[in-house]
C-alpha cells in the first residue's frame, strides 16, 4: 500500500495532538486564521503566507514550540501554505491537528 506524505504527515500530527491541550489547539487555530488572510508582505521576502503576524502571535510560536520540542512547526507551515491558497479551509486545517475546535468546546 502506497502512502502519500499528507496522510503521513497527517498522521503523525493526529497522534502528536493527542498530547495538546486547549492552549495549543487555540495557538493551531489562530495560526490557521492567519494563513487564511492570504499572502502578506514581508519585505525583503516579498509575499509570503505567514501563520504569525504579530508580535504575540511570534511570541505564542515560540511558547507553542517550548511546550512540544518534538513537533516540527514546519508541519504547520505546509498546511498555512494550503489554506493561504485557499485548497482547504482553515476549521479543517485546524481539524487535522486538533480533533474539536475551541467553539465546539
Amino acid at each position: 500500500m502506497r502512502f502519500t506524505l499528507a496522510s503521513v504527515l497527517l498522521a503523525v500530527a493526529q497522534a502528536q495532538a493527542a498530547t495538546w491541550n486547549s492552549q495549543d489547539c487555540e495557538f493551531v487555530e489562530l495560526f490557521f486564521q492567519e494563513c487564511a488572510k492570504g499572502p502578506q508582505q514581508t519585505g525583503h521576502f516579498g509575499e509570503q503566507c505567514l501563520g504569525t503576524a504579530s508580535e504575540s502571535e511570534a511570541r505564542g510560536l515560540m511558547k507553542f514550540e517550548q511546550r512540544h520540542p518534538e513537533f516540527r512547526i514546519r508541519h504547520l507551515d505546509k498546511v498555512c501554505k494550503q489554506v493561504c491558497d485557499q485548497e482547504i479551509t482553515a476549521d479543517k486545517a485546524t481539524r487535522q491537528f486538533c480533533h474539536r475546535r475551541r467553539s465546539e468546546r
